[in-house]
């Protein structure tokens, strides 16, 4: 039989009496965090219109606040040091990292893991070559090729280029990307 949701929680987080969301049941999240997956030991990395680092829900599982900051936030257009959602009122990168991680108060997927991020927006305006370099930079965030502990486990994209659909109107990931990806992956 599966467990129920506050068991499951129970079993990865025996003080927390916070239950998760119809939307991480509809997923079938808990009986996966019940196995002990929860995101521990990953990195996890967003790249959309940032992450608002002062967000109460997931500013503990910065990765920028027991590692470097430089292998944890790149903005390569805004510049800044430390986490921002270029619109923090509608922004879409925090929203998307809480349903990725989470916090203390509110349960992501991954509430477990770390998180790092890249600024692919400013006014609303992403570009090809900011994207690229971003993905550069989530191939070895801090930039010493000795060392992989930095590296990414999971990146998200949560983004497209409306002209990339197929017959049925869906987005498809342009192959402009094939080779950063590609990368990524190595």
């Amino acid at each position: 039989p599966s467990a129920s949701p506050a068991d499951a929680i129970a079993a990865v987080s025996p003080t927390s009496a916070v239950v998760p969301t119809f939307e991480l049941e509809k997923i079938e999240v808990p009986p996966v965090w019940a196995q002990g997956i929860t995101g521990k030991g990953a990195i996890v990395a967003n790249v959309d219109s940032g992450v608002n680092g002062d967000d109460d829900t997931m500013e503990d599982s910065w990765r920028g606040l027991f590692a470097g900051r430089d292998a944890s936030w790149y903005a390569p257009v805004a510049l800044t040091v430390f986490p921002v959602d270029d619109d923090p009122e509608v922004g879409h990168g925090t929203p998307v990292m809480g349903i990725i991680t989470g916090g203390e108060e509110s349960f992501g997927v991954a509430f477990d893991a770390t998180w790092i991020a890249g600024d692919l927006f400013e006014e609303n305006e992403g570009y090809v070559s900011t994207a690229i370099k971003i993905f550069e930079w989530l191939t070895d965030p801090d930039g010493d090729p000795g060392t992989v502990t930095d590296v990414p486990d999971v990146v998200n994209n949560w983004w497209g280029i409306d002209t990339d659909r197929d017959d049925q109107g869906r987005l498809q990931c342009d192959p402009i990307f094939n080779q950063a990806i590609d990368a990524m992956e190595a």
